[in-house]
């Protein structure tokens, strides 16, 4: 449904696409209107995560960070990336080290101590590469920016129409159920045999609620907003702190990252020569009958190896 024409009332099946509130940033991004049905949806459900895709962008930095530093790191070069909650105090040599654990999982990363006792980390992965690659700039000073909730992406303008619908609605809602507590309409109904009353009392529980939800649900969201950004606030600042006391590191953090350059290696950058067999070429192309004969070869020897193990625990 998101792929084809959008108008009343398919719009309703539309905001049942998953990507939908990503492929909503994507055209406000571009400066695409929103609809009338979509601003009101904006009104009562919100525009999703703003920080959606916050993990892709804070382990790439974080991979720039470990690359520009030969795989070898301090945490208090990835805390400005991470999710720290207290920045504590800058001249402090005291670090929270527990945030470094989900990187080191991610990038099979290992805890190296340095000859001061200081904790460092090292990334293999990071130290071998197809090609030689220059570390790219801005990584060092620079920090994790999360964005903070915003109630609705709807202009003013869409956010007040919305709100008049509600209004409108809540007002109908209300005139109804006050007519039909009203004994007179309810006799009436009953000479004329009106199936209309019946049908709108049957449904005016079901009214009441869509009207109370309706403002409910943005109430709702609004509360949890302030909360949520609160903490939002609070981790950008501990981040900015971070790259701050990282800029002007006091002596202890100097002491420490000059033993993690000292701990550095040199990044291995495979060659022509290293390379055994090479899956991108044709098995008919002579290049490859080389290089599959001297993988055979490298079988062979293992399996000869083997045998006289075995012959020897024999």
């Amino acid at each position: 449904m998101s792929f084809g024409p959008r108008f009343y009332p398919t719009d309703l099946f539309w905001y049942w696409d998953p990507y939908y509130y990503r492929t909503r940033r994507y055209q406000l991004a571009e400066d695409k209107d929103m609809g009338f049905l979509e601003s009101v949806f904006s009104f009562v459900f919100g525009d999703g995560d703003p920080n959606d895709n916050l993990d892709d962008l804070r382990y790439e930095q974080v991979a720039n960070v470990i690359k520009a530093n030969g795989g070898v790191v301090t945490a208090e070069q990835l805390l400005p990336w991470l999710d720290v909650t207290d920045a504590g105090d800058a001249d402090s040599a005291v670090v929270e080290e527990s945030y470094v654990v989900p990187v080191l999982q991610r990038f099979q990363g290992n805890p190296l101590v340095s000859d001061a006792g200081e904790l460092l980390y090292e990334f293999p992965s990071f130290q071998t590469s197809a090609k030689a690659m220059r570390p790219k700039a801005g990584v060092e000073g620079g920090f994790l920016v999360e964005d903070s909730w915003k109630f609705s992406l709807a202009s003013k303008g869409q956010q007040v129409a919305a709100g008049a619908l509600g209004l409108l609605n809540l007002a109908g809602v209300t005139f109804l159920s006050s007519l039909l507590r009203d004994p007179r309409v309810l006799q009436a109904a009953m000479e004329s045999g009106s199936a209309a009353v019946s049908l709108a009392a049957g449904a005016l529980p079901l009214l009441q609620v869509y009207a109370a939800l309706f403002f409910a649900i943005p109430a709702v969201r609004w509360v949890t907003s302030l909360r949520t950004n609160a903490a939002i606030e609070a981790r950008n600042a501990a981040r900015a702190q971070q790259a701050r006391t990282l800029a002007s590191p006091p002596a202890s953090l100097v002491r420490k990252l000059g033993a993690a350059r000292s701990m550095q290696k040199r990044e291995k950058v495979i060659q022509r020569a290293d390379v055994v067999y090479d899956s991108s070429k044709e098995l008919s192309d002579p290049a490859n009958d080389v290089e599959g004969a001297e993988f055979d070869r490298m079988l062979e020897d293992r399996e000869q190896r083997r045998r006289k193990k075995d012959k020897r625990l024999l």
